[in-house]
């Protein structure tokens, strides 16, 4: 497996994995939104940067995957953590949106100014 981009598919249909993507599935104690949060951590990342094989292109064999520990708290607090994670970015994209309104009004002024609009 190289360290890249993952997927939670919500959908259940058939899919061709190609032998460059290793599909994982998860047992029912594991919340799959929590573990795409904790799976992209740095104590995780830096787990499959240290098992990986290959000096150009890293992977991991099936093998060294299961190897990885990966923090499994109790199914409540990963839906605390899922849910806390889910406000935060939500929040985000609104700064984010505020900014760009913010950003757009003052270009605006800035134009009127050198242009000497009122």
């Amino acid at each position: 497996m190289t360290m890249g981009g993952q997927f939670y598919f919500t959908i259940y249909t058939s899919y061709i994995i190609s032998s460059e993507i290793m599909r994982i599935r998860l047992k029912e104690k594991v919340n799959p939104f929590y573990f795409s949060i904790v799976n992209n951590t740095f104590v995780v990342q830096e787990q499959y940067r240290q098992k990986a094989v290959g000096a150009i292109m890293g992977s991991l064999s099936q093998e060294v995957l299961k190897t990885v520990r990966v923090p499994i708290p109790p199914r409540p607090i990963q839906e605390e953590i899922v849910k806390e994670v889910l406000e935060k970015r939500e929040k985000a994209k609104r700064l984010k949106k505020e900014a760009k309104e913010v950003l757009e009004k003052v270009k605006n002024e800035v134009e009127k100014l050198i242009l000497g609009v009122e």
